[in-house]
């Protein structure tokens, strides 16, 4: 489902940095989609074909302990973030489970679509990886941080 509803400034809290046309040819390349309060958007372990854009509503990435059933707490996503953006370079199994606190809106991304914008608008491309090398990065950085802390 495709919903014109998502405004280019709404957008730039995901992306920021592209032009208003980058906006209009990455849409072009997106599917809508609404995640349901408590529903899995993504499970740990299974295929990586996705990433999104976090439009409205929170969700949490949570990552499973090796005592069955039991999740460690990683991160919380509020309006604006991207989830699932390692899939974009490589289409690796899930390595955390995210799921919707509440009603979420998402543009999605997949695999396919997106080294078909990388391909076709390599400016466009290198702003969609900067971003997701940024995001890698700090959520490494606060990882690292987290593990000195309990060391």
């Amino acid at each position: 489902m495709k919903d014109n509803s998502v405004t280019y400034n709404e957008f730039l809290k995901c992306l920021p940095g592209i032009s208003e046309e980058e906006f209009q040819i990455l849409n072009s390349y997106l599917t809508y989609r609404i995640f349901p309060r408590d529903r899995v958007v993504m499970q740990e372990g299974d295929p990586g074909d996705f990433m999104g854009f976090l439009i409205k509503g929170k969700m949490a990435i949570r990552k499973e302990t090796s005592f069955d059933g039991k999740y460690i707490l990683i991160a919380i996503l509020e309006k604006g973030s991207i989830f699932g953006e390692i899939s974009v370079v490589e289409p690796n199994p899930r390595t955390a489970t995210v799921s919707a606190l509440e009603e979420c809106h998402a543009l999605v991304l997949s695999h396919e679509n997106a080294q078909k914008v990388i391909s076709a608008y390599p400016e466009l491309g290198i702003k969609l990886l900067s971003k997701i090398l940024r995001v890698v990065g700090r959520r490494l950085q606060r990882s690292a941080a987290r593990i000195a802390d309990v060391l």
